[in-house]
């Protein structure tokens, strides 16, 4: 029963807080281990859809979309930079205070960049691996955005630890007889 209720399961805790975003490339992981025909892929992704839109159609039936986009896109988009901020797109911004708009696109294209060339390179196959990758891919996001702090940083220190463990824990025994010489 796992695979057809965790496209739900997934859908619905992504859209519970926009942070959760971080999580999806855990379900892109779960798209291609677990699902190795193109239908069944497009059918899990379509369910975890629209679990995750289901909330935002709650809530645009109390609020106008408008409201929803000002109260979220444009509020982060207007917070004022903080000095004490550990990225370089801080550094960029106070800079080039133009670049408000392209700065964030930095830090989503090397996430993505360094995901593709994971995947690509086959280190998605393992969770190890894949842990570490994605710690890697996440500080590269959090490095090259706006604004992240010391909190932000625990994620990608904790995937690390992680991977670190997965990756040195002894293999399992098999019940196969050995033969020795």
């Amino acid at each position: 029963r796992w695979p057809a209720q965790s496209a739900w399961v997934f859908g619905l805790f992504i859209s519970s807080k926009q942070t959760m975003l971080v999580w999806i490339p855990l379900g892109l992981v779960l798209l291609f281990t677990r699902f190795p025909r193109w239908q069944d892929r497009l059918v899990w992704l379509g369910k975890c859809t629209a679990a995750g839109l289901l909330p935002l159609l709650v809530f645009s039936l109390i609020w106008t979309p408008r409201t929803i986009y000002d109260s979220t896109v444009v509020f982060i988009a207007q917070t004022p930079l903080r000095n004490d901020s550990l990225s370089f797109g801080t550094l960029v911004l106070h800079s080039f205070p133009g670049a408000l708009w392209i700065v964030p696109f930095f830090g989503l294209g090397a996430l993505g960049l360094i995901l593709f060339l994971a995947v690509r390179k086959g280190l998605a196959l393992s969770v190890g691996m894949w842990a570490i990758t994605y710690a890697t891919g996440w500080t590269a996001f959090l490095i090259l955005n706006r604004q992240a702090f010391q909190n932000y940083y625990f994620l990608a220190i904790l995937l690390w630890f992680i991977g670190a463990a997965l990756l040195g824990a002894p293999e399992q025994e098999t019940n196969t007889p050995t033969t020795s010489y």
